[in-house]
């Protein structure tokens, strides 16, 4: 009886060795094949394109300073990335590509780049940047644009409460005792001298 079961128990763990190799056989070809994918994978560069539309909700200076969505309405959305040049495995070392961001926009940068490994490599590249500023700003002074700037005859200058003692300033009487505005003041400031 002892026998018997020595004899199975080595037949199970037989078969468990066997069962045990032939995975291990199946893995390394698996990883074979990886391997083989993520080698292509590295030599053989991606060709992208993505082409699509966005949307601006409103019109914001502020918003599209920088981004060029400063306009409500549709806008185009374009990048691509194209790369080529001879197989990793001949003996051809040429090498070009060419990329473009943001194309749909003011912001856009592209480059084409073009040589031959370990001889010469050719760039020529564009880069934007942007910055838009609010064109809507106004003045209340009278004179915009040229050399002489007047507050209209109606003006108030703005006034606030303060402890600092004025005195008369370049022939301008002193402001209020106690009240700083926009006027030239003992500190000699430059500021408006029109006090109401």
């Amino acid at each position: 009886m002892k026998s018997q079961q020595q004899e199975f128990a080595l037949r199970v763990s037989v078969a468990a060795v066997r069962s045990a190799l032939v995975a291990l056989v199946l893995m390394q070809a698996a990883r074979a094949d990886e391997g083989e994918a993520s080698a292509k994978e590295l030599t053989t560069p991606t060709k992208t394109i993505d082409v699509g539309a966005g949307w601006v909700s409103r019109d914001s200076f502020k918003f599209g300073e920088y981004n060029g969505l400063e306009n409500k309405g549709l806008y185009g959305i374009g990048n691509l990335d194209l790369r080529g040049g001879g197989a990793y495995d001949s003996n051809d070392a040429t090498r070009w590509s060419l990329t473009g961001h943001n194309l749909g926009l003011d912001v856009r940068d592209g480059r084409i780049e073009y040589g031959r490994q370990g001889l010469f490599r050719l760039n020529l590249g564009y880069d934007e940047l942007l910055r838009n500023q609010d064109n809507r700003y106004q003045t209340p002074l009278l004179g915009a644009g040229g050399n002489n700037l007047v507050f209209p005859a109606n003006w108030r200058t703005p006034q606030y409460p303060s402890s600092a003692t004025m005195t008369a300033t370049n022939g301008f009487p002193a402001p209020s005792a106690n009240v700083l505005g926009l006027g030239a003041t003992s500190y000699s400031s430059p500021l408006v001298t029109n006090t109401v």
